[in-house]
């Protein structure tokens, strides 16, 4: 009985860390979350291996922000270094994965 118990257990906390993980606001190239301000932001969590102080291209134009530092962008589709995702309105990206 003590074994049905723990497989009971177990298997609660597998589903609640499922459900908690599926209804997280991402994709594959990073994570969102809705502003604070109503406006929209892109956060560059990762340089791709370079440095804080590695600097970045937003749709062919100079991006003017730091690793981790948010800045206003429009909503749409966006090329940063040649990697394509897109942001919802009022909310704010963080792009975390330039892999495959």
């Amino acid at each position: 009985m003590k074994r049905i118990a723990i497989v009971g257990v177990a298997f609660m906390l597998l589903a609640t860390g499922f459900y908690f993980y599926a209804s997280r606001n991402n994709d594959l190239r990073g994570w969102w979350k809705i502003s604070d301000d109503g406006k929209t932001y892109l956060v560059i969590e990762d340089a791709d291996g370079g440095s804080e102080q590695t600097r970045f291209t937003l749709n062919g134009q100079p991006w003017p922000h730091r690793v981790g530092e948010r800045g206003e962008i429009e909503p749409g589709c966006h090329d940063l270094d040649k990697i394509g995702f897109c942001v919802r309105q009022g909310t704010e990206y963080h792009f975390d994965y330039w892999g495959p």
